[in-house]
């Protein structure tokens, strides 16, 4: 007996195979979807950031608070970088790391 597929068979194995590559490009989609929306997280973060250093620390009568929050606020921009998976912010990291460790 001969091992053939009828036309039903055919058309469900290829409609399959179009389902499993549209479910591949959405999970794409969604992964860079994902990606951008943390970048764009970051950079309003950012943003707030700026805004909170103008309007709270231009009146400061010397230098050590500013550079001790500035500190504080690349602390959070890193860790915030590496939650939202920011490529940037894990070369960043490593770079840092390589110069420490010399």
């Amino acid at each position: 007996m001969k091992n053939m597929d009828n036309p039903i068979q055919k058309s469900l194995k290829e409609t399959g195979s179009s389902e499993d590559k549209e479910i591949q490009e959405l999970s794409e989609n969604e992964e860079d979807l994902k990606k951008r929306m943390g970048e764009e997280r970051l950079i309003w973060t950012l943003c707030l950031i700026i805004l909170f250093n103008i309007l709270f620390l231009r009146d400061c009568q010397n230098w050590s608070l500013p550079i001790l929050i500035g500190i504080l606020e690349l602390f959070l921009i890193i860790t915030l970088g590496q939650r939202l998976n920011i490529n940037f912010i894990s070369v960043f990291i490593d770079k840092v790391l390589e110069v420490v460790k010399k």
